[in-house]
């Protein structure tokens, strides 16, 4: 017994076969002086001996004294024996029961998407991964969590009927997501790839983002002792601090690829304020839903095409930059540049198997007439944001404005509980930026009369984000009340003003992507779904890495990004009448961009409770369009 349950087990198969032998022999030297008349063979004796010892019958009817005597010690030999056996057998199975109940077993995947960790983002990073899985036959995702199975897979009922969606099977084992042991259990060397999900938000404390972190990077060196470098899967691993990321990137740079939450929503909120409908594009391209990037390369070559060429080759794709024979990428690359033996174009599409390079042009385009851009001189624009509460986004915000702005543009930031600590971190960014007014209000309350007294209709947007150390819960309650208290003030002003519709725009940071159809009922045309944006882009950099550098520069200042311009800039009010999308992208070529869609609003419905409705994201070539001068382009730029 002390050897363990296998040991135990063959110790009573073992002493049932000895009673079986001895049995048999005794029973065979009896039947010898004493001949039973209902025993006439050797294997009629063997049949009888195995029926008493698993009491499936007893004695004869008319025993001698030895058979009653040989009878009885076998049939308790078996009831003995026997029923150990069969007691331990259950046991066993019962145990074993238990454990896949508790999540304690190997898994025997391959070729699974491994998530390590639990949060908000899980349910959606699932969902993105499912629609990225519909071509293959059977795909799994693998999640090992602390949280115990049982209550894990309740949970992933509630989204997903038998731990299913579309192809994709849900796995779920329970354990620490830092152990060696555990990691081995769930397949870590037979991954596709590996997501680790931070257990802090960013609206918690420093310290309990720095336990987040420290958990995370204890995973990835478990990770890395485990898998040798060159059979380790890419792994995403969601970090908040700066050093924690350093520290991450030193276990092994090449395979791990770190996604800050804060930094990138951040971002995303500045230029979503600056260029309203610019949300609805990012959420086109991230993601599996929609347009979204891939890498290509014909296997034929590139026929000497040079840049500005392609979007007239390829069928069912857009490119918008190169991946050098060297691993560089370039996105927004010269119109001039032509294409090597072993470059890779990286383009948006609805999928990857519908792209190909054709040896002719798909779309003709006369490249020899003289295209008249109209001439439109850049003038200091001032502007004014408002920011409603105060988290690590904030801070990020205030920064990516003040290389935004022009001079003379202001942020002005109102939160509850102003206090020394948030004043101290304010006054070491806003020196930064002199030529900006930035200011920090504290109020007592987010009531109607106190955001009123803010005069939110001088600004440009109102963009509401979920105070520090705040529960998710809690976060999204407040924002969406806050929201709701401002529609209210700015229909209002509207109202007595005269206007058609407020002026200013809304933008609204959403812990639980659940509420995210309450905020789009209301008609918000720019808001920010934190889990749903993070998710998406973890689902995506999960099947292909090398996007990371794509978004890090569409997310920041310095390089290329996405802006929605002013059709004007590009075509004159005469020509408006019968444009097509090719015409769009050779008017972009000339002022080195890359046309990848258009923001039409006056095909948006009244009653549209979907803020993407009006944006075409690479639409067929010769498709026309009636355009008029509220219409945008959306294009790829070094400069707004």
């Amino acid at each position: 017994m002390s050897k363990g349950g296998f040991s135990l087990f063959l110790a009573l198969l073992a002493g049932f076969l000895a009673a079986f032998v001895i049995m048999t022999i005794i029973r065979y030297i009896a039947n010898l002086f004493f001949p039973d008349k209902n025993i006439s063979t050797f294997f009629g004796l063997i049949v009888g001996i195995i029926n008493q010892l698993t009491g499936l019958s007893g004695l004869n009817d008319d025993p001698s004294l030895i058979d009653l005597i040989v009878g009885l010690v076998t049939i308790f030999l078996g009831l003995v024996l026997f029923s150990s056996l069969v007691a331990f057998i259950t046991q066993q199975f019962e145990a074993k029961i238990e454990s896949l109940k508790q999540g304690k077993s190997d898994v025997i995947e391959e070729n699974h998407t491994l998530i390590l960790g639990f949060d908000e983002k899980l349910v959606d990073i699932i969902e993105e991964l499912s629609i990225a899985n519909l071509s293959e036959k059977k795909a799994t995702v693998v999640i090992l969590s602390e949280q115990e199975k049982p209550v894990l897979d309740d949970l992933l009922r509630n989204y997903f009927k038998n731990l299913k969606v579309k192809n994709t099977r849900i796995v779920t084992r329970s354990g620490s997501i830092s152990s060696m042991n555990n990691l081995q259990k769930v397949g870590l060397r037979y991954a596709r790839s590996v997501i680790i999900l931070n257990a802090s938000k960013d609206t918690d404390s420093e310290q309990l983002k720095w336990q987040g972190d420290a958990q995370v990077i204890k995973a990835l060196l478990a990770i890395a002792s485990i898998t040798d470098e060159a059979n380790r899967p890419p792994i995403i691993a969601e970090i908040h601090l700066k050093n924690n990321c350093e520290l991450a990137l030193r276990i092994d740079a090449n395979k791990i690829t770190i996604i800050k939450e804060t930094d990138i929503l951040a971002r995303i909120q500045v230029q979503a304020s600056r260029s309203i409908g610019i949300a609805g594009v990012y959420l086109n391209l991230i993601g599996f839903e929609g347009s979204e990037f891939y890498f290509y390369s014909p296997t034929s070559g590139w026929n000497n095409l040079i840049f500005g060429q392609l979007p007239f080759y390829l069928s069912k794709g857009l490119p918008l930059g190169i991946q050098y024979r060297d691993g560089t990428i370039k996105l927004n690359p010269s119109k001039d540049y032509v294409l090597q033996g072993g470059d890779k174009v990286l383009l948006i599409s609805e999928d990857d198997s519908l792209v190909g390079l054709s040896p002719t042009p798909l779309y003709a385009v006369d490249t020899s007439k003289s295209i008249q851009i109209p001439q439109i001189s850049r003038q200091n624009i001032i502007e004014k944001y408002l920011l409603i509460g105060w988290n690590a986004k904030t801070k990020i915000s205030l920064q990516e404005y003040g290389k935004y702005l022009d001079k003379g543009s202001g942020v002005v930031v109102a939160l509850l509980n102003l206090n020394d600590e948030i004043l101290e971190e304010f006054n070491k960014i806003s020196p930064s930026y002199p030529d900006l007014d930035m200011q920090i209000i504290g109020m007592e309350n987010y009531d109607y009369e106190t955001l009123e007294n803010l005069n939110p209709s001088q600004f440009k947007t109102v963009s509401i984000f979920a105070d520090r150390e705040s529960d998710s819960a809690e976060t999204d309650t407040q924002v969406l009340t806050i929201l709701l208290t401002f529609k209210q003030i700015l229909q209002n002003h509207a109202q007595k003003t005269g206007l058609a519709a407020p002026a200013t725009e809304l933008i609204a940071e959403c812990v639980n992507s659940e509420n995210s159809d309450l905020i789009v009922s209301l008609g918000i045309q720019d808001f920010i779904l934190s889990n749903k944006i993070i998710a998406k882009i973890s689902a995506q950099i999960s099947q292909e890495p090398r996007l990371m550098v794509v978004y890090n520069e569409l997310f920041s200042e310095e390089g290329n990004e996405i802006y929605l311009k002013s059709i004007d800039q590009y075509f004159g009010n005469d020509e408006l009448n019968n444009v097509s999308f090719a015409d769009c992208i050779l008017r972009a070529q000339t002022k080195k961009e890359v046309c990848i869609g258009m923001k039409i609003n006056s095909k948006a419905p009244v009653s549209s409770h979907s803020f993407a409705d009006n944006i075409y994201i690479n639409p067929e070539l010769g498709k026309s369009f009636h355009l008029t001068d509220k219409d945008f382009l959306i294009v790829l730029s070094g400069d707004e």
